[in-house]
C-alpha cells in the first residue's frame, strides 16, 4: 500500500477542486481560492507554484483545445484571447502573491494588481495593432448579440434607437475602462477570503494585520492627480487609450481605499471591544452592496472618500 503525504494529498484536491470551478464556469471567478487557501495553511511554496503552473496549463487545455481546428480564423483567435484574461490574471497574480510571501499585504497586492495591468496591456496594444482581427471580433460578437435577439442585421436598432453594433462599441469602452480594478478586485477577493480562513471564520492574527492597513500618503496624491485628470476629459479632447488607463487607475485607486475604510470600520469595531473579525465586515458589506441596489452608489462614492480623508483626519490611534 503506497502511503501519500498529507501535504501532497492536499494540494492534489486543492488542484482538482480549482479545476472543478473553473469547469463549472458560473464558479470560474473562484479558480484559485482553493490553491490560496492550501498555502495559507501549508506555506509549500514551490509546490503551489508548480500547482498553478499546472492548473494554467489545464485551463489552456481546456479553452484551446475546442478551438484548435479554428484559430486559423482572427476572430476566434481574438475571443479566445478575451475568454482567457481573468484565469490567466488570477493565475499570474496569484503566483506573484505566493512568491512575495513575507512582504507587507499592500506590496504583494499592489505587484499582484500589476499582473492585471500587464495583461491588459499586452492584449490592448495586440488587438490595436492588429485592425483585423479586432473589426473580426467586435463582427462575431455583434452577430452573436443580433442571433440571440434573433435579429438579422448588425445595425438593426437594439434599445431606444441604438443599433446592436453602436451597443457593443459602448460596452466594450466602459468593460475595457473597468478591468483592472474588476481584475484585481477578483484575485482580492479570492487572496483575502483565502487569507482569514485558517480557522474558518477568521484568524486573530490576520484581523490585527487588516484592522491597520492603511496606504501610503502618495497613493492619496496619485488618486487626486489621475481623477482631476479624468475630470478634465470634459473640457479636454483625450485620446481613448489615455482615458481608459486614466479611468481604470481612479477606479483601481479608488477601490483601495475603500478597503482602508472598511480596515478603519474594522478598527473602530475592535477598539470598541467587539470582537468583529474581518470578513464578517468585507463580507456583509460586500453582501449588502449586492442585495441593495441604492446602497452601491453610496459604497462606491462614500467608501472611497472615506478612505482618503484620513489622510487629514485621524480615526485610528
Amino acid at each position: 500500500m503506497v502511503i501519500i503525504d498529507r501535504k501532497i494529498s492536499s494540494v492534489y484536491i486543492a488542484v482538482v477542486m480549482s479545476a472543478i470551478l473553473y469547469a463549472l464556469g458560473f464558479t470560474s471567478f473562484l479558480l484559485v481560492m482553493p490553491m490560496l487557501i492550501y498555502y495559507s495553511r501549508s506555506r509549500e511554496r514551490e509546490k503551489t507554484l508548480l500547482s498553478l503552473a499546472v492548473l494554467l496549463v489545464f485551463v489552456l487545455m481546456m479553452e484551446i483545445f475546442p478551438l484548435i481546428g479554428t484559430l486559423s480564423d482572427k476572430g476566434n483567435l481574438g475571443i479566445l484571447s478575451i475568454g482567457l484574461f481573468l484565469p490567466v490574471v488570477l493565475i499570474g497574480s496569484s503566483m506573484v502573491w505566493v512568491l512575495l510571501d513575507g512582504y507587507r499585504l499592500l506590496t504583494r497586492y499592489v505587484a499582484s494588481s500589476a499582473i492585471v495591468a500587464l495583461i491588459m496591456v499586452i492584449i490592448g496594444f495586440w488587438f490595436k495593432s492588429d485592425a483585423e482581427m479586432s473589426l473580426a471580433v467586435d463582427n462575431a460578437i455583434v452577430s452573436a448579440m443580433n442571433s440571440i435577439l434573433g435579429q438579422d442585421s448588425q445595425q438593426t436598432s437594439y434599445i431606444l434607437g441604438i443599433s446592436s453594433q453602436e451597443f457593443f462599441i459602448t460596452m466594450r469602452t466602459v468593460v475595457f475602462s473597468m478591468l483592472l480594478p474588476l481584475g484585481a478586485g477578483c484575485f482580492g477577493f479570492n487572496a483575502f477570503f483565502a487569507l482569514s480562513t485558517p480557522k474558518y471564520v477568521g484568524d486573530e492574527e490576520f484581523d490585527e494585520r487588516v484592522k491597520n492597513w492603511k496606504l501610503p500618503e502618495g497613493f492619496m496624491w496619485a488618486f487626486l492627480v489621475s481623477l482631476i485628470i479624468l475630470l478634465l476629459g470634459v473640457v479636454i479632447d483625450y485620446s481613448l487609450s489615455i482615458s481608459v488607463i486614466v479611468l481604470n487607475l481612479v477606479l483601481y485607486l479608488a477601490m483601495l481605499f475603500a478597503i482602508q475604510a472598511l480596515s478603519i470600520i474594522l478598527y473602530r469595531r475592535r477598539a470598541k471591544g467587539n470582537h468583529t473579525r474581518a470578513a464578517r465586515v468585507f463580507g456583509l458589506t460586500l453582501f449588502l452592496i449586492l442585495l441593495f441596489q441604492g446602497l452601491n452608489i453610496v459604497a462606491v462614492i462614500g467608501l472611497p472618500i472615506f478612505g482618503v480623508t484620513e489622510t487629514w483626519f485621524t480615526y485610528r490611534k
